[in-house]
């Protein structure tokens, strides 16, 4: 692996990330924001906010981890990106960017870790503009990895003791994003690989995902997958 903060390791990072998550860019349509303001709500070390901004993006950032925001800019400046970052609690997220001023709120597998989801979104609807659109991926309930938690195999992120991690039906996922009206709500991405071979960059899929058919295994995504894929508009 690269040294930590160079354009190399920035590479890999993202190679790695889209090759096992190959539906994110799909989801975010990074293009599509080309001249529109985007705020990203958990942009750890910038893997998708960098696609953003090369895409033409007025982009912001709000992040809890002072470190992962470090890097994130680091990374900005490393591939000569404009980028705002902004160190703060997503709860209190109004009290820290404009209001109604967001063409796109985005938040990628980060507000399920927090202690209130829901207030989170209610900030998202504070700052952003009437016909803009939210993009959010939290963490589905019926979904493989879940069945898999429940039976002792496995765990909800690759560190262990991650202290929350909450998980949604549909029904839970359309609570949590009141006073917005859904678009589309879809599930993907079940991880087939070995961990202990994934750890070293090696990507053995699991012998039962290995012997399947991948029209079949993108099917048992699209029907189990680990991410409930949101998007959403201001509900008028």
């Amino acid at each position: 692996m690269a040294e930590i903060g160079t354009r190399q390791y920035f590479d890999d990072v993202e190679e790695r990330k889209y090759f096992v998550e190959p539906h994110i860019p799909g989801f975010a349509q990074f293009e599509r924001w080309r001249g529109k303001r985007v705020l990203e709500v958990g942009c750890g070390i910038g893997t998708d906010a960098v696609n953003f901004a090369r895409a033409g993006a007025d982009y912001t950032a709000v992040e809890l981890s002072e470190v992962s925001m470090a890097l994130a800019k680091k990374r900005f400046e490393v591939f000569g990106l404009e980028g705002r970052f902004i160190h703060c609690n997503a709860e209190q997220l109004s009290h820290h960017v404009e209001h109604g001023a967001f063409d796109l709120v985005y938040s990628f597998g980060v507000i399920h870790h927090a202690p209130n989801p829901a207030r989170i979104v209610q900030e998202m609807r504070q700052v952003i503009r009437p016909g803009g659109e939210l993009k959010l991926m939290v963490y589905a309930r019926n979904s493989w990895k879940d069945a898999m938690i429940e039976a002792g195999f496995d765990q909800p992120e690759a560190q262990s003791g991650c202290p929350i991690a909450f998980t949604y039906t549909a029904e839970e996922a359309a609570a949590l994003t009141a006073g917005f009206e859904i678009t589309e709500l879809r599930q993907d991405h079940i991880f087939p690989y070995m961990v202990e071979q994934y750890v070293r960059y090696e990507y053995e899929p699991q012998p039962w995902f290995k012997a399947m058919p991948p029209g079949m295994f993108e099917a048992l995504e699209k029907r189990f997958g680990w991410h409930m894929l949101i998007t959403a508009k201001p509900a008028s």
